[in-house]
């Protein structure tokens, strides 16, 4: 078990709320990919923020689940530092973690959230500058179309994404 905050989530300016489910080994922050209530595979992250999962293993569809059972919105994201970020801040959310912005709609479609939910999409405009296209934002609004949800995303910041405005 995580027994001290992992530096990649301090170097983040994020703190322990959140971080009970979570494991540390050799120096990396493990997490699990969740499907249907089994593990299938993990993510690895280090302190400089290099992420792997488990080689071979599948996550499409996987996905990480910061819960509140009384939760009054339920928000989608890509990165669990992301995740994490909309957790601490908004005390009434759920935060699903799906891992990559092509894993948000296979989430959604196996998860089905009702009610209130939002996508805290990645704001990538680098690569919008750079490629012409805005992957974060396309695939969290391909999502959320298919269950009349809402899409935030962080503007004005440098950075992409949620963890990357607290930190501002």
């Amino acid at each position: 078990p995580v027994r001290s905050l992992h530096p990649y989530l301090s170097n983040k300016g994020l703190w322990a709320q959140g971080t009970a489910g979570l494991r540390a080994c050799d120096g990396w922050l493990v997490i699990p990919v969740m499907f249907r209530g089994s593990v299938i595979s993990v993510q690895r992250i280090n302190a400089d923020g290099e992420k792997l999962f488990w080689p071979g293993a599948p996550v499409k569809g996987g996905h990480y689940l910061l819960d509140r059972p009384s939760a009054a919105v339920t928000v989608l994201c890509e990165g669990f530092s992301t995740g994490l970020a909309v957790y601490q801040c908004m005390r009434h959310a759920r935060v699903v973690v799906c891992f990559d912005a092509g894993n948000l709609q296979p989430v959604t479609n196996e998860l089905r959230p009702t009610g209130s939910v939002v996508f805290a999409a990645d704001n990538d405009h680098g690569t919008l500058a750079r490629r012409g296209m805005n992957p974060g934002l396309e695939k969290a609004r391909n999502a959320a179309e298919l269950i009349g949800a809402g899409v935030a995303y962080p503007q004005g910041i440098e950075g992409t994404d949620y963890a990357d405005a607290l930190k501002q």
